[in-house]
């Protein structure tokens, strides 16, 4: 496998959760047409984004439904930058960068673990790979707060960078009152 890493989005998570489900044939067609070079690159995900929204049965390949998911994040919200956390390791991420999460008391909600092994915002089937998760925007605003005011302990420049991104990317979602969506591959 090549070098993985994360790739976040500002998503308005209330408007993703209202699409899941909608049976809005509509809308379904018009992000088809806004996204249909994506869904070709990713087959199956054109499938997986109708059983998305009309709230059948998902019964095509998992990983179809976390890329149909990401289509409906880049819709209902944006992608941020991820200089320094793509390519990342994980195992490296989490060993050296949560701990300061941990310290702050946030990693409850807030950190790598959480962004490559979480839960995603809507149900879809399990897959081993891609991989990612959610934070809410309660706890976007929660973790901001914390950051703003936390010391940052001295540490090498990797691990500053990757808590300064993720600094930015709660930033840009609270300023949208919007959720964190991550995917990482």
């Amino acid at each position: 496998m090549s070098a993985a890493g994360i790739v976040p989005y500002l998503v308005n998570l209330d408007e993703l959760r209202r699409f899941a489900g909608s049976k809005d044939a509509a809308a379904c067609m018009k992000i088809e047409g806004l996204f249909k070079r994506e869904l070709v690159d990713e087959a199956g995900s054109d499938v997986a984004l109708r059983h998305i929204c009309m709230g059948e049965p998902m019964r095509a390949r998992p990983e179809t439904y976390v890329w149909a998911l990401e289509i409906l994040c880049a819709h209902f919200g944006q992608k941020l930058r991820n200089q320094a956390v793509y390519p990342v390791d994980d195992e490296w991420a989490m060993r050296v960068v949560d701990p300061v999460f941990d310290a702050w008391h946030v990693g409850d909600f807030l950190k790598v673990q959480k962004l490559v092994y979480g839960a995603w915002p809507i149900k879809i089937p399990h897959a081993e790979f891609p991989r990612g998760g959610c934070i809410e925007a309660a706890d976007v605003a929660r973790g901001l707060d914390v950051m703003r005011r936390g010391a940052l302990p001295k540490f090498d420049k990797d691990v500053i960078g990757v808590i300064g991104e993720m600094r930015g990317w709660l930033e840009a979602a609270a300023a949208r009152n919007a959720g964190l969506v991550t995917f990482y591959y």
